[in-house]
């Protein structure tokens, strides 16, 4: 149970990004593209890695969801693509959510961008659901990677150190109904649904081979079984490696990130395994990011998002509270997260029921 601090700390971050929300609306109609981000206190990010942490714990060791569910891939610290996606499918009410991993590292905003996710999981921990990327480990210093990024804003070490802990206690993988199994990388000769619900938390290991394969393995077309990653972790799997896997799972399908895909969403071996990549620029170099959006198994939708123009630290102002611009407060249930900005941020959507033009899952 949160005492009054805690919860009056977290409480006030949540309602700050809401008026975040609110605000950047009413620049938009306005017309301007002002960039401005909520500042994060030290306090604010222990207490939140704090309560987080415990409800990684009821969710281990294997997450489950349900439909309709919004699956987000890879951010790499991105804020503003992950602004456009809550914008898009709203609040997690009426809708649940899975976030695939790689939260940080290369993007300019790692720290905005992991804070506002682990706060929408502390508002709705039973609608928003956290994975376990390759990238939440202790990584190494210098340009782009997390642990830079905090030292460069002058944290001290304990605030990176309460997030590595964090990081142990995030579940590997996500089971959507019965039917599909959502990790952030693919699968090994040896992993099985067994296997994870086996693992022991907090993770703190990075050498178990088992954990790796879930977290760096990608799916290949040039073999139908495992062959050697590239990567150097992990392995390469084909057709028949995840038809044998889907079948003696009793699963029919796998949804993964991980793997950087140009246009954002990638379909494999007859629909049995979805890749999605969902922030719009990787490093320096644009492209398009995409979403899923099931209602259920046979029925869902890619959302595309056209890329962003870099935006830099530099460019944003870092505000504690925000100016009281808007005319009329917007209702509670109405509020959304606006695209920004308006002009290149495009969202289109491959749907299998609304009108227009139609793919159809293979």
């Amino acid at each position: 149970m949160e005492d009054d601090d805690d919860l009056s700390i977290l409480s006030n971050a949540f309602e700050l990004y809401r008026s975040f929300v609110d605000y950047t609306q009413t620049l938009q109609k306005n017309g301007k593209n002002d960039f401005i981000i909520p500042r994060i206190t030290k306090e604010l990010i222990m207490t939140l890695c704090d309560k987080v942490k415990q409800l990684f714990k009821n969710d281990q060791p294997l997450v489950t969801a349900n439909f309709p569910c919004a699956i987000i891939g890879d951010l790499h610290g991105n804020i503003y693509d992950l602004v456009r996606i809550i914008s898009k499918y709203g609040m997690p009410i009426a809708v649940e959510y899975i976030f695939l991993g790689d939260y940080v590292d290369r993007g300019q905003f790692s720290l905005e961008t992991l804070v506002f996710i682990l706060l929408l999981k502390w508002r709705f921990p039973r609608k928003v659901h956290m994975i376990r990327g390759n990238h939440e480990f202790p990584s190494r210093e210098g340009p782009g990677y997390f642990r830079t990024d905090l030292q460069d804003l002058g944290y001290t070490p304990d605030v990176y150190d309460a997030f590595v802990h964090l990081f142990e206690e995030i579940p590997i993988a996500a089971l959507l109904t019965k039917d599909i199994l959502c990790v952030h990388g693919g699968i090994g000769p040896g992993s099985t649904l067994e296997s994870l619900k086996m693992l022991k938390y907090p993770l703190c290991e990075k050498k178990n081979d088992n954990i790796m394969d879930f977290l760096w393995s990608d799916p290949t077309e040039l073999s139908e079984d495992f062959d050697i990653s590239p990567r150097g972790k992990g392995w390469l799997f084909g057709r028949n490696a995840c038809s044998k896997f889907l079948s003696e799972n009793n699963l029919k399908r796998i949804i993964r990130g991980h793997s950087f895909i140009e246009t954002g969403f990638k379909s494999y071996f007859h629909g049995s395994l979805l890749t999605i990549y969902s922030t719009s620029r990787s490093i320096k170099q644009p492209n398009i990011g995409a979403t899923l959006y099931l209602k259920s198994f046979e029925n869902y939708n890619v959302d595309y998002y056209d890329p962003l123009p870099p935006i830099y630290r530099s460019q944003v102002k870092v505000i504690s509270e925000l100016p009281r611009l808007l005319p009329l407060p917007m209702p509670r249930e109405k509020r959304t997260i606006p695209v920004v900005p308006v002009k290149i941020c495009l969202v289109r959507r491959h749907s299998l029921t609304q009108v227009g033009r139609r793919i159809t899952p293979p």
